[in-house]
């Protein structure tokens, strides 16, 4: 069984790795987690629509990190065959791109569901002034006991570190679109159906950028 680190460098060695059910069960295992309805349909992939917690920014930042190099990368090899006469070369390329526009989609979906981490905590808290007076009880209690008091101010870093921010990441989401459209779709869906459907689902894309 497979952890999101196994997945990632599961891709990192081949993006063709994603046709590997383990290795796609892990994303969509973690994205399950984001707050949303998903439901798809294309070709050999259907999903019922999944629904439950919410998943964390620095995970966030991970499997779109993950997902959208290693596209980038199946895109490249996908261009560099397209003038092959090896149908079987160019077919090899159909499912690892249908998969990864489904999981660039679902992350897109879960994108304004996801929370950076302590968000919610922070959105919690009590008012400043009563934080700050308790803060001085523990200073007081801390000190009769002779001890010097932990600092209670959160590293910065930390929360820049995972921090998500989806409109930061439509720019390339962006351009990884244009790629994969630019490439000679007919060659790769022989079907009329079949290319209008991975066409349709790109496009879906697009409507999570500018919403």
């Amino acid at each position: 069984m497979y952890c999101l680190k196994d997945a990632i460098e599961a891709l990192t060695n081949s993006p063709d790795n994603i046709t590997d059910p383990s290795v796609f069960d892990v994303y969509r295992s973690y994205l399950k987690c984001a707050n949303l309805w998903c439901c798809v349909r294309l070709q050999s992939l259907t999903y019922a629509p999944r629904y439950s917690g919410s998943l964390n920014a620095g995970v966030m930042n991970k499997l779109h990190d993950s997902v959208s190099s290693s596209m980038g990368v199946e895109i490249e090899a996908a261009a560099r065959d397209m003038d092959s006469d090896d149908h079987h070369v160019l077919a090899a390329h159909k499912t690892p791109l249908e998969m990864y526009a489904f999981l660039i989609n679902w992350i897109s979906s879960a994108a304004e569901a996801v929370k950076t981490l302590g968000e919610e905590d922070a959105a919690a808290s009590k008012p400043k002034v009563c934080t700050a007076f308790q803060n001085l009880l523990s200073y007081l209690k801390v000190f009769q006991r002779g001890r010097a008091p932990k600092s209670t101010v959160p590293a910065r870093n930390t929360k820049k570190k995972n921090a998500w921010s989806w409109a930061d990441q439509i720019p390339a989401t962006l351009a990884l679109l244009t790629r994969v459209l630019k490439l000679n779709t007919s060659r790769l869906w022989t079907s009329t159906a079949e290319r209008d459907a991975f066409i349709s689902y790109c496009l879906h894309i697009l409507h999570f950028c500018f919403i």
